[in-house]
């Protein structure tokens, strides 16, 4: 169905954003062609007049939908000025487009394929951002994703301010040197083959951990791991403050020395080949429990270990 816009409809665009200085777009508007044209002639003859910043779309923006996926100067200039999507924002398919103001995106946001080469002042995603094929090689101002965070095989090389996603976070096989101000992931955690070297103020992982073939040596502020811990082969020094993994942990051929606060394994909890000497408050792990070729193998006995930790499988020296 075409959307019509009244000239009604068109002055309350102009009054509703006056207070914050910000044209507001509803998203149905942005389906129709010459709705779109209407609505910005009217956003370019008031810009200067009403003091507008930029522009905010109420609803989802798909540039795919938007003049029918074809490119116009004024469609590169609205996204140009673009500050904020109350919805979803996707745009697919080798476009040459900026977002150079976007600042928030409260639902999805997926760039795949697009001719994007930086978003300077993105703070905020509220469910998945995710990035394929993308030139961007930092995200500068990120604070916050509310859901996941897809980055593998990208460029980015900078997410100097990220402090949490609320869902996954993969950056296997990235470029991505520094995450240092993250402190929560509200889902699974894969730095698998990425070229990080510290997590200094990650403390809580909802998923689960992937550090496999990683570069990372130092977790001090990790606390707890809602599913699996896999750390084989990864030069982690020391874990400090763990205390809880929800399902199985696995640490084979590590530098640990000793777990000192950990208490709780839900499954699984193999240490074989490891440095690991004590397990001072450990109390439960949910099946087998692996000490092979450690030195704690030859500081105690099964017997021992089983007064001290329940262990729901067996236990191997």
């Amino acid at each position: 169905m075409k959307l019509i816009i009244t000239e009604s409809q068109l002055r309350l665009i102009v009054e509703n954003g006056i207070r914050d200085r910000v044209f507001n777009v509803p998203g149905e508007l942005l389906e129709d062609k010459d709705s779109f044209y209407k609505m910005y002639k009217l956003y370019k003859d008031n810009k200067e007049s009403k003091n507008y910043v930029g522009i905010k779309v109420i609803g989802d923006f798909n540039l795919i939908g938007v003049l029918g996926g074809k490119l116009s100067s004024e469609l590169i200039d609205f996204c140009g000025d673009l500050l904020q999507v109350d919805g979803d924002l996707r745009v697919v398919n080798n476009y040459i487009v900026g977002f150079p103001k976007l600042r928030k995106v409260t639902g999805d946001m997926l760039l795949s394929m697009v001719d994007v080469r930086s978003l300077p002042e993105l703070r905020y995603v509220g469910r998945n951002l995710t990035l394929k094929g993308s030139k961007i090689s930092e995200l500068p101002e990120l604070e916050s994703v509310g859901g996941g965070l897809y980055l593998s095989h990208s460029k980015i090389e900078s997410l100097p301010k990220l402090e949490s996603t609320g869902g996954y976070l993969f950056l296997n096989d990235s470029p991505l040197a520094d995450l240092g101000n993250l402190k929560s992931v509200g889902g699974d955690l894969d730095l698998g083959n990425c070229q990080i070297k510290s997590l200094p103020m990650l403390s809580y992982v909802e998923g689960g951990l992937t550090l496999l073939n990683s570069k990372i040596s130092s977790l001090p502020m990790l606390e707890y791991v809602g599913d699996g811990l896999y750390l084989n082969d990864a030069p982690i020094e020391s874990l400090p403050k763990l205390e809880y993994v929800g399902s199985g942990f696995f640490l084979r051929s590590s530098l640990i020395e000793s777990l000192p606060m950990l208490k709780y394994v839900g499954y699984s909890l193999n240490l074989s080949n490891s440095q690991i000497e004590s397990l001072p408050m450990l109390k439960y792990v949910g099946d087998d429990l692996y000490l092979k070729n450690t030195p704690l193998s030859k500081l105690t006995t099964k017997e021992e270990l089983r007064n001290k930790i329940e262990v729901k499988g067996n236990i191997y020296l």
